[in-house]
């Protein structure tokens, strides 16, 4: 809260036994998940299975897996996202919202659209703390069909009241 500033800068040094702590827990539930990947190599059979997709996956004894690899950056190609390229199936699906107790506005959610040739999918998690602070975590997800890889982009922003306000 805005008001916890003024305790911070109260001199603690006439305060027998006082000792600083570190927070263990994030009262705003701040969450910077990226999104989860490997379980998808549990559903390789299913998915060729259910979308006559034809994806590339290594025999592991009993398991089907697909092999995931970290990749340099690259930027997701926003052109295919435009109104020339239209959208077949989309939906929004909140994940939480909370008023942080009358204090601020936090929420969660999962929007994601299919288009004839890819997918894109954003899990935004937007916080806004009275007075204090915003703070946006970003993951976005695109797969080009046909392309061997799947794009995954992870943005955090934060800034606080008095630089938004200035």
């Amino acid at each position: 809260m805005a008001t916890s500033g003024i305790w911070k800068k109260k001199d603690k040094s006439k305060i027998k036994d006082y000792k600083e702590y570190e927070p263990t827990c994030d009262w705003t539930y701040s969450s910077a998940y990226k999104g989860t990947f490997k379980y998808l190599s549990d559903s390789v059979k299913k998915i060729m299975d259910e979308t006559n997709l034809d994806i590339d996956f290594n025999k592991d004894g009993k398991k089907d897996t697909m092999t995931l690899t970290a990749t340099p950056e690259a930027a997701i190609p926003f052109d295919m996202l435009s109104p020339q390229n239209p959208i077949k199936h989309f939906a929004e699906i909140y994940l939480f919202e909370s008023d942080l107790e009358d204090s601020g506005y936090a929420m969660s959610n999962v929007r994601y659209r299919v288009m004839g040739d890819c997918f894109y999918v954003l899990l935004r998690y937007y916080l806004k703390v009275d007075n204090v602070c915003v703070r946006i975590f970003d993951t976005r997800i695109f797969h080009a069909y046909g392309e061997d890889y799947i794009h995954r982009e992870f943005q955090y922003r934060e800034s606080s009241y008095e630089n938004l306000k200035a």
